[in-house]
């Protein structure tokens, strides 16, 4: 009979080792396009393996990016984007966010959020975004058709909106 002891030290270890820091992917995108990551306008982080599991301070020295994707990661928050003065284009999509949340550093410049197959109950956090023309938002955990008024602060200069299979209860 085998014995295995598991406490929540070696769990922690184990599930870092399966998650990369934003840091070391910026890293791997210079080496792959040749490119300083601070000089470039679109940065594609999209399905790395290992899983993007954080949006970590690294992100703050992309300031000329305009087009961020992060998408296809096991991201569960939204970090600092306060460096990030020119972002227009943010895309989440299919990762483990719950939360709309620090997007108020961007509110000045952010035009497009995608942000569908998540885990979004709730549309709190958009109210800043008053420049917002496209946003996607599909396949996340929205049941009340009340979460669709907080939409209204910005719903003058929305273009397209997107909001399928959230299940939300009339």
């Amino acid at each position: 009979m085998v014995s295995l002891k598991i406490n929540h030290a070696n769990i922690d270890s184990i599930s870092h080792s399966f998650h990369k820091a934003c840091s070391l992917a910026i890293k791997a995108w210079e080496a792959k396009n040749k490119e300083r990551a601070e000089d470039a306008t679109e940065i594609k982080l999209c399905c790395q393996i290992p899983p993007l599991s954080k949006m970590d301070n690294s992100l703050n020295s992309l300031k000329k990016c305009v087009r961020l994707s992060l998408s296809t990661n096991s991201i569960d928050r939204i970090g600092s984007l306060a460096g990030m003065i020119n972002l227009r284009i943010l895309s989440l999509g299919r990762n483990n966010i719950k939360k709309l949340e620090r997007l108020e550093d961007v509110a000045g410049t952010l035009e497009q959020l995608w942000i569908s197959y998540n885990q979004i109950a709730s549309l709190d956090g958009l109210s800043c975004l008053t420049h917002l023309k496209v946003f996607y938002c599909s396949n996340n955990n929205i049941k009340s058709f009340t979460e669709l008024s907080k939409i209204v602060s910005f719903s003058l200069t929305l273009h397209s909106f997107l909001l399928i299979s959230c299940s939300i209860k009339i």
